[in-house]
């Protein structure tokens, strides 16, 4: 798995919805990707804080522009 493939799935991957091999690939390639890494964490951080306030459950939309905010705030 590369960091395209990552960064599609990381919402399955989050929510435990990747195939045994899928994910096997994913802690693999983590183990690896310090820019992956920092994805998730800051990914699992955005999902603690709408959890906190009440929203779990994003909109697709919303969950998108999210996502693409973490992706741009990493790449920095």
């Amino acid at each position: 798995m590369d960091c395209h493939e990552l960064e599609a799935n990381l919402t399955e991957f989050l929510e435990g919805e990747l195939s045994p091999q899928e994910e096997k690939a994913a802690v693999e390639h983590l183990a690896t990707c310090q820019h992956c890494e920092t994805v998730l964490a800051e990914t699992k951080a955005v999902v603690a804080t709408a959890a906190e306030h009440g929203q779990e459950e994003l909109d697709p939309q919303t969950r998108q522009r999210l996502f693409q905010s973490v992706l741009d705030s990493s790449n920095q």
